[in-house]
Parts: C-alpha cells; sequence; structure tokens
C-alpha cells in the first residue's frame, strides 16, 4: 500500500515539472509579437530596431541622446551652433504643457522636432488651426467682385448664396471641434513623400496581424490649416495621391515635422528595399547636430497629463495580455495557482513529534547488580547466573543442546563445545568442573568466584 502511494506522488511529482518546464519553455520563447510597440530595441514586425539601426549608421557622426524619462529635463534647449533634432516615432505622442513648452522652445532657437505618430497629440492642437467656415467665406468674398465694394450678407451675419461662388477650394466643417486631421479606412495606403533633395519615393503599406490583412484608420491632416499666426503649411508627403500625412512648418528659426503614418517605420516595412528607401527620404530633413531619442512619450504618465488620454476600448484583462511583461506574470500566476492546487490544498499529514532519544542504560544496570552482589557478598547466587549466561551464551551462539542437569556433562559435550568454539577442550572442561565445585560449596568465597569468573572471560574472548 505505501508502495503505491510513493508511486503515485513520484508520478504527480514528475507532471508537474514536466508541465512547470513546458509553460516556462512557451512563455519565455522568443515569439513574434504584433504589437505596435515602436520600441528602439524592439526586433517584432512593429518595433523600431531597423529604424534606430539605420539612423545611427547615416548619422556616424552625431551624437545619440535617448530621453527615457522626463522631456523637460533631458532635452537642452539652449541654442548651438548645429542643428539638433528632437525624434519621436510612436502610437500617441504623449505629452504635457511642459513637455509641449520645452519642444517648442527647443525648436525655437533653431533646432528641428520631427513627430512621428498619430496626430493626437498636444503640440499639433497648440501649433495648428483649421480655417472656420467664417474664415473661408471671408476668403471667398475677397476673391470676388463685390459691387460698390460692399459685402451683402444678411442681418444673421451670414452671406447669400447670391454673394458667394461655391467651388471647390471652400470648405464647410459640420464637425463640433475643428480638428486638423481626419481618417479614412481602408486596407492599404500608398504613401509618397519628397526628400529635402526634391527626390520622391513612394511605398505602399497594409495593417497586417499575424500574417493576416486587416482594415486600418489612415490619419490625414486636412486641408486648410495653418500655423497658429496664420502661416501655411508645407506638404511633405501624401498617401492615395491627395491626402496629407507628412507636413511641416516654421516655428521661430526651427522646424516642426509631423508624419501621421507611423506603420511605414517599422521593422516590417523597413526590412524591404522601398520601405528603406521612403523612411530614407523621409529622415532626408533632420538636423546635423545631436540627435534627441524620445522613449518616455510613448508611454501614458497619469500623473502628469492634464488633458483627457485617447479611449480604449480594452479591458483590464485585454490590456494585460498585450503587454509582453505583464502576459508573462498573469501566466506565472496561473501556474502558480494552479500547482497549489494540485500540491498544497490535499490534507497534509500530521507533524510526527519528535521523541526523546533512549539512553542506554546496560552498563548502569550491571554496575548497580555488580554492587548489590558485593555488598550481600552473595558469590554463590553470582556464580550459578554467570553459568546460566554462559549456558544461554552457547544455545544462542553454537545451537548446542544442554542438559538441564547442570552437573551432568560427559566427555562427547566438551569436545562438541570446543570444535565448535575454537576453544581448547582443557579451558571447557575446567569450566564445568570449577562450576560444579563451587555449586558443592556451602558459601563461596571472592578469590574461587573471581577465578571461575577469569575462566568464562578467557572463553568469550578466545572462541569463535
Amino acid at each position: 500500500m505505501s508502495r503505491n502511494k510513493s508511486n503515485n506522488t513520484s508520478l504527480i511529482a514528475i507532471i508537474g515539472v514536466v508541465i512547470v518546464a513546458g509553460v516556462l519553455l512557451w512563455l519565455f520563447t522568443k515569439s513574434l509579437n504584433w504589437n505596435e510597440t515602436y520600441e528602439a530595441d524592439n526586433k517584432n514586425p512593429y518595433g523600431t530596431k531597423v529604424l534606430h539601426d539605420l539612423l545611427k549608421a547615416s548619422h556616424k557622426t552625431q551624437s545619440f541622446v535617448y530621453i527615457e524619462d522626463s522631456l523637460k529635463t533631458r532635452l537642452p534647449v539652449e541654442k548651438t551652433d548645429k542643428i539638433n533634432t528632437y525624434f519621436y516615432v510612436g502610437n500617441h505622442h504623449y505629452t504635457d504643457s511642459a513637455d509641449v513648452s520645452t519642444i517648442l522652445e527647443f525648436v525655437t532657437n533653431g533646432n528641428i522636432a520631427f513627430i512621428v505618430g498619430y496626430p493626437r497629440y498636444a503640440i499639433a492642437d497648440s501649433l495648428l488651426r483649421i480655417y472656420s467656415t467664417h474664415d473661408i467665406i471671408e476668403d471667398s468674398l475677397s476673391s470676388h467682385e463685390i459691387e460698390n465694394n460692399e459685402t451683402v450678407l444678411h442681418q444673421d451675419g451670414n452671406a447669400t448664396d447670391e454673394d458667394i461662388e461655391m467651388d471647390e477650394q471652400i470648405w464647410f466643417f459640420d464637425e463640433p471641434s475643428l480638428s486638423t486631421h481626419k481618417t479614412i479606412y481602408d486596407t492599404i495606403a500608398h504613401l509618397h513623400v519628397k526628400s529635402i533633395r526634391g527626390t520622391q519615393q513612394s511605398v505602399s503599406i497594409k495593417k497586417i496581424y499575424k500574417g493576416e490583412t486587416l482594415p486600418n484608420g489612415w490619419y490625414f491632416f486636412k486641408p486648410h490649416i495653418t500655423t497658429i499666426d496664420g502661416d501655411s503649411i508645407e506638404v511633405l508627403g501624401t498617401f492615395n495621391n491627395e491626402y496629407a500625412n507628412f507636413i511641416r512648418f516654421k516655428c521661430g528659426n526651427g522646424y516642426i515635422y509631423l508624419h501621421c503614418t507611423p506603420l511605414a517605420f517599422t521593422n516590417y516595412y523597413m526590412i524591404e528595399q522601398e520601405g528603406m528607401e521612403y523612411c530614407r527620404e523621409a529622415l532626408s530633413y533632420l538636423g546635423d547636430g545631436t540627435i534627441y531619442w524620445d522613449e518616455d512619450s510613448r508611454y501614458y504618465d497619469y500623473r502628469s497629463f492634464n488633458y483627457l488620454a485617447p479611449s480604449s476600448d480594452k479591458g483590464p484583462l485585454e490590456f494585460i495580455l498585450s503587454e509582453p511583461a505583464l502576459r508573462k506574470a498573469w501566466y506565472l500566476l496561473l501556474l502558480t495557482t494552479l500547482l497549489f492546487i494540485l500540491f498544497g490544498a490535499k490534507r497534509t499529514q500530521r507533524i510526527i513529534p519528535t521523541m526523546p532519544k533512549m539512553d542506554n542504560t546496560s552498563i548502569e544496570y550491571a554496575e548497580v547488580i555488580s554492587q548489590m552482589f558485593m555488598k550481600q557478598k552473595d558469590h554463590k547466587k553470582l556464580v550459578t547466573m554467570k553459568m546460566d549466561l554462559f549456558k544461554a551464551f552457547l544455545r544462542e551462539r553454537f545451537r548446542l543442546k544442554l542438559s538441564q542437569q547442570d552437573d551432568k556433562y560427559d566427555d562427547l559435550l566438551i569436545t562438541d563445545i570446543s570444535q565448535k568454539s575454537s576453544v581448547s577442550k582443557e579451558l571447557v572442561e575446567d569450566i564445568f568442573k570449577q562450576y560444579n565445585y563451587l555449586k558443592a560449596l556451602a558459601t563461596v568465597d571472592t578469590a574461587d568466584m573471581m577465578k571461575f569468573h577469569l575462566q568464562l572471560e578467557r572463553f568469550y574472548n578466545t572462541c569463535k
């Protein structure tokens, strides 16, 4: 029964070890992660390892600085002899008002801010605006002849249909928020870019997830947008030949570049020749000074933002599973819980109490008995006990059958004891003779008792 229990325990332990090894191997085996991470050291499809290496290889004489904590304290705003570049690539550009002020001061002093990400960022909202309906009407009216140099308006301030000749240049927006960007949904986008040298390059991109093409929302900047001061912007790149996705505009003594198709800068497209050339042309606008690669603004900081980040439909578990580190921690938690249920939740055996160590008191017992006999001086009784022990020794050690009568022994018995014990026949015979002699005495003195004792000790020491 105990052997079966031991075998079952060993089998369960082996199965548990195999499960743990398999899960750990699965968790830590390098596999493709299709999340849009845009991390500089990430080799997955939507990381930016290739872009990062391309920048370092093509700008060998320039310094690279990684901003991984505070943009306000890590981005120097002092004017330098060279044109430095603040570079960011990611989903959303999470910056607060202090970060925006730092970037603007950095650019105003003659530097460049090159931001690649979806155009829902604070810096665009701070610097760009779109013509309102009133602005467009005024521009339209100013471009037409008006009789008597007067603007004919209704009493409510709106121009009549006769006053304005509507053409394709006039945009009316019904959206409550005059945002600078819009979105179209399609499975593919054909991107075109113009480099600082005037050359052009194109590439076609899709949203791929685990090898399958998915419909995607492609952002673009609306027409008729200007800077906050009313200056025009320059379109450097489009997709599908009509939607502006790469613009730049003047800010102080420097330029701000905004590109709202970050997928084009990921590993998935940059490993292809067309994607590599497209990014090379787009990056030709970078300055010749230090490049400040921003890693911190890719992550949302709930403690510092004074505006709401884009809403997400992800639940808590979906968010945990979307992050590699949190996903591994979640699976390890489930694994340890399962192992506890298998091994720790069953009833455990009651702890066996520690028993006190048993002391060997044989020597003390012998000393007490010997002292008792010495005080009583009953040596005859002691001789009888020693003879009984001797006969018991012969029966146990040599399997001899001795007579119950102590005084009966013959030559055959003496010979048998001598042969089996390898003790001389004379010593064996002397033991029996000495015992019969002492037994016949009324009292036995100490000398005779010691002589008998020494004969027995000699037999014990020499027998095999």
